[in-house]
């Protein structure tokens, strides 16, 4: 037997691969023993899923991906499948991450950071030991004796027999991906060259404690397109280039917390405490001057300076005090100019997406990044776009279920969202629509794929309408296949409280029940102690150790 299924007999984990500077990019899929399918078929569709600036994300290996982390986290979770939005969360994860690590790498690749063999190989060989390292802390613990490599190798082949310790770093060598460990050391010099970018001179790092004062107007697109918007900024901007009162234009026309105040921010500001494309402007204005308007993810903001000074610190030129201030400025500007590269990066990247459901999520992500910038009707072009490609993924589906019940339960999840007073201010008529299809839908999904959280949603939804007696029947079936989680049983009884409070006063047994169930379970918690492996057994998992460097 192989390490891979030596490994799963103590549960199979994923090795995740960040390189965190503004974004969390990639999960690394350096899995080892998650091999194996699901009952149900997961792949949907053939071909491509997207291409990231014409670089291809092949559908096949797309699912493999999603396959993998599937079944590590319902092993991990022990409790069965994962539910349809779930699924579709982890989905999207995983996509996201995957063009998150191609748009890193692309970038590395122009900006000619390249990785030797002999610095691939040497990553490799720093992860093997450390795993290695994992195993034979894991079956040496608590065993009395020297801890020798003999000591070891017995653990190993009482395990599995044949194991040895030169088998077993040959295996952890075979299960790694080298691309993956290649691409890995990639972003991690393109991170260490853009920290090389940094200027740290002492001038610069006495500018960073200058602060400004200043106020603002701001002329959001909520109610307005982005043209109307800039507009009527551009209008705003030249009234107070012109002498007019900056206070009383604020007062009135400002969309901003900073309205009643006349636009005053309050107090004097860093650079750092500014946001980034503000920041740029209003530090090169002089002292009364009005700035052309500015765009923020707020909107177009108008500036007026009216004061500047500097916050150096008294101790600055304390030789130890410069250094670590100076060395506060480097990491920080490191930060900064990664944070700008990246966002770089996204902003020229060409990204086409294939998949309907992918592009459903795709929309709805740029709808939530962007909403201070959309108004009220693009914010429902976008969601009904987003629904129109998810009944699209219906259609590609061809009556498979975990696919037909993860776009059923976003479709439905999406006229929830469609609710929203904060977001969309629905008219009485307009939510009594979307929850009616929001209802139609959850029923749907329900015929391709059980799912608690599917059956709460819906009960939700008759409690809304007072229909207690089908609400009781959707939380029946929630509570049979609920096991022992806590959480579910917490909601359920969350749920019949409110059914109480509506006036339905069947529920009170029910009511009782969980809390009798909770308190059980927590009984059962307080007195369950861990149970003792022999010496040198150990149980469970085999801690994940982080990749080398990582």
């Amino acid at each position: 037997m192989s390490i891979v299924r030596m490994r799963k007999s103590m549960k199979s984990w994923g090795h995740y691969l960040m390189f965190i500077v503004a974004v969390v990019f990639i999960i690394g899929f350096i899995g080892l023993g998650l091999s194996g399918s699901r009952s149900q078929k997961s792949d949907v569709g053939t071909g491509l899923v997207a291409k990231v600036n014409g670089d291809k994300i092949d559908r096949k290996t797309y699912e493999l991906h999603v396959q993998r982390e599937i079944e590590r986290l319902e092993d991990e979770r022990g409790m069965g499948m994962l539910g349809p939005l779930e699924e579709a969360q982890l989905r999207a994860q995983i996509f996201d991450q995957t063009v998150e690590q191609m748009l890193l790498v692309q970038a590395a690749k122009r900006e000619r950071v390249k990785v030797s063999r002999g610095e691939t190989r040497r990553r490799i060989e720093e992860y093997v030991d450390q795993q290695v390292k994992q195993w034979r802390e894991m079956l040496l613990a608590g065993m009395k004796g020297p801890k020798t490599d003999q000591a070891f190798e017995t653990q190993l082949q009482r395990r599995q027999p044949g194991m040895t310790i030169r088998k077993l770093r040959s295996d952890l060598r075979k299960s790694l991906d080298v691309e993956q460990i290649r691409e890995q050391l990639l972003i991690q010099k393109l991170g260490e060259k853009l920290k090389q970018m940094v200027k740290t001179d002492e001038a610069s790092v006495r500018a960073s404690f200058d602060e400004i004062r200043f106020k603002q107007i701001t002329v959001g697109s909520q109610r307005r397109s982005m043209a109307q918007a800039e507009q009527r900024a551009k209008e705003l901007a030249e009234k107070a280039a012109k002498g007019s009162d900056f206070s009383a234009l604020a007062r009135q026309y400002s969309e901003d917390q900073y309205k009643a105040a006349g636009g005053d921010r309050g107090y004097f500001l860093r650079r750092a405490y500014i946001e980034p494309d503000l920041a740029d402007e209003v530090f090169k204005l002089k002292t009364g001057e009005v700035s052309k308007p500015i765009t923020t993810t707020q909107g177009f903001v108008i500036a007026k300076v009216e004061a500047k000074r500097s916050a150096l610190p008294p101790d600055f030129n304390e030789p130890k005090k410069k250094k670590a201030y100076m060395d506060a400025y480097a990491a920080q500007e490191a930060e900064r100019v990664q944070a700008k590269f990246f966002d770089e990066v996204h902003k020229t990247a060409k990204i086409q997406v294939y998949d309907s459901e992918l592009k459903a999520h795709t929309i709805i992500k740029d709808l939530f990044s962007a909403m201070a910038l959309g108004s009220l009707v693009e914010r429902k072009v976008k969601i009904e776009s987003a629904i129109k490609e998810y009944r699209r993924a219906l259609l590609a589906a061809n009556d498979q279920p975990n696919a037909m019940a993860r776009a059923y339960a976003q479709i439905a999840y999406l006229y929830t969202v469609l609710r929203s007073p904060a977001l969309f201010s629905p008219t009485k008529e307009e939510d009594a629509k979307y929850r009616a299809e929001a209802k139609k839908v959850l029923e749907e999904a329900l015929k391709w794929s059980e799912s608690n959280d599917l059956r709460m949603m819906l009960a939700d939804l008759q409690i809304e309408e007072g229909q207690f007696d089908k609400a009781v029947e959707n939380l029946g079936v929630v509570y049979d296949n609920a096991f022992e989680d806590a959480n579910v049983h917490s909601q359920l009884q969350a749920k019949y409280e409110k059914m109480k409070q509506g006036g339905y006063g069947k529920v009170d047994p029910l009511i009782a029940r969980e809390r009798q169930w909770l308190d059980d379970y927590k009984k059962r918690m307080q007195a369950e102690q861990p149970p003792q492996a022999p010496s040198g057994v150990p149980t469970g998992p085999i801690p994940q150790a982080p990749p080398p460097g990582g």
